[in-house]
Formats: C-alpha cells, structure tokens, sequence
C-alpha cells in the first residue's frame, strides 16, 4: 500500500498546484529525483565509497538536460582526493554553469546542495544503508528544481548561475571548501550563495529557517517575494549550523534554506516514506521567487 500511496500523492499535488496557477516546480520530478539518490543502488552515498561518482553523475546528467554546461573542461564531475583514516579517498563535486549571453560580465551566484550522506554502516549487528532522504537527497531535488526554474526565466537574470552539488559535506565540508578555493583561484566573482539543507520535513506550522540575515537585507527580499502559502520564515544568523555556506559567509552573502521538522538525522529511519512532499515543492517554489527575486534587484 505504501508503494502506492506516495507516487499517487504526488500525482495529486502536480495536479492540484498546476491547476491553482501557483507551483511552476514539478512535484513528481522531485519525488523521483529523491527515490533515485535514496535506492539501494546508491547505497547511500558516502563520500569515497564510489555511490558518491553515482549519485555526481545523476546530477550532472539532470543539469545537462536542463541547459547547463561544466564549469571547468567537459565534465561536470570535479573529483578530488581527501584522507580516510590512514589512507587516501577519492570523491567529488558537480559544478555546472549558465552564462548570462545579455550580460556577459555579470557576476555570479552559486546555488548549493551537498549530494553526499553516511553510507552503510553496522547497526545492531546489521548492515544498514542510511538513506538521507531528508538529509541531504531533499536539498539536492531543491537545487535541481530551481535550477531548471532559473533555466526557464534566464532572461529575466542579472547573474551567470552556478549549481554545485556538494561532496563530503558529512566529513567536515570538504567539498565545498574545495569549490571555495577554485573560485578564488580563478577570480570568479560571487554575488551571493543559496545553501539547500534538509528541504522535504516542513512541519505543519510551516516554518523554514533562512540563514544569513546578518550577510544581507534579508527581510527585504523576504518582503518582496510572493508567499502565497504563508511559509513562516525565520530569518537567522548564518553561522547558527554548520553546512557548506561557512566558507563563503565572508566573501558574499548567503542564504542557507532548511526545514525544521526533521524527526530522524543521521538515522536509517531517514527515507523517503517521511517527507513532506507538499511542503517541499512548496518551499522549493518559494526559493526559486526568493533567488529571481535577488538577481533581479542586485547588480
């Protein structure tokens, strides 16, 4: 019955929030987008543990389709090694590009997700896969969502846009803090950063976090952005949790988005069957207004 009753729910939202005008994100898309990151083939991805390469290409191959082209020669997978115990591991970032062709000399946001998650481990005997469906598959169904959205209204960008998913963000923000160094290495300018954490447990007062009101006006934006289904935002500091956005607090603002009604974390009970899929196209609809809405005002 389970099998049956998620896919029919999505099926219901993409037809009733088509139907109201109101969600442009596609609902159904993100259910599959997480069911592919939580499977048993993906093993839950751990960084080094080669479902990591897997779940970089699912993600490179989706923005592929999008529209978005690698940041750097002619993969999107940037593979980079990192010590594990006592010996050496490899794992890696996804960093795609959409060049603004009206302003070419824009600078950039760089919109974020981490794609990594614990892996299979011992429990109670057992081997168990600890699936990240809320942490981090969520984030990653966010940022791929919006940035087919961004796609879509790319006339209407001030901005070039860069999507990265994120490896080794569970063993110390490892691969953000590699994107970090690369951007710098090559003076690509950043306008602001979006971090996208644990999108899909919106609980019923509908409260999401926004990090990083003490980078930017914030509430500005929040002000003009529509909010027709009266998401209650809570802007916060943005070193209030640790995720990929720490480095770059001081370089740009940022704006990190998370739900708040996560009941497991970093737990095998973490799995699809938990998320708020309304809620989570409904946030994700939200963000993709709040970042159109920024590169629009800012220049």
């Amino acid at each position: 019955m389970k099998k049956l009753f998620y896919p029919l729910c999505i099926g219901l939202l993409l037809f009733l929030t088509t139907e109201a005008g109101y969600a442009k994100v596609n609902p159904k898309r993100m259910y599959k987008t997480i069911a592919v990151l939580t499977s048993d083939s993906l093993g839950g991805r751990a960084a080094g543990s080669g479902y990591d390469f897997k779940s970089a290409r699912y993600i490179e191959k989706e923005l592929t389709k999008t529209g978005f082209t690698p940041l750097y020669g002619e993969s999107g997978i940037c593979p980079f090694s990192f010590k594990q115990r006592k010996d050496t591991a490899t794992t890696c970032n996804v960093l795609m590009v959409l060049k603004n062709k009206k302003h070419p000399d824009a600078r950039y946001i760089l919109l974020g997700a981490h794609h990594d998650h614990l892996g299979i481990r011992e429990k109670e005997g057992s081997k168990v896969i600890f699936r990240g469906a809320n942490d981090n598959a969520s984030g990653v169904a966010t940022l791929l969502e919006v940035a087919r959205e961004l796609y879509q209204n790319r006339n209407k960008l001030r901005h070039h846009i860069i999507i990265a998913a994120f490896g080794a963000e569970e063993i110390g923000l490892l691969g953000s803090g590699q994107v970090f160094s690369a951007l710098n290495r090559d003076s690509i300018p950043l306008d602001c950063m979006f971090n996208f954490e644990m999108t899909g447990t919106l609980d019923p007062e509908k409260n999401v976090e926004i990090l990083g009101q003490d980078t930017f006006d914030m509430e500005s934006v929040i002000a003009a952005v529509k909010n027709p289904k009266q998401l209650n935002l809570l802007p916060r500091p943005a070193r209030l949790h640790a995720s990929d956005h720490l480095w770059f607090v001081k370089q740009c603002p940022v704006a990190v988005f998370a739900t708040t009604g996560a009941k497991y974390y970093h737990a095998p009970e973490d799995d699809i069957s938990t998320l708020n899929f309304p809620g989570l196209a409904t946030l994700t609809q939200y963000i993709s207004g709040f970042v159109l809405q920024l590169s629009a005002t800012r220049k």
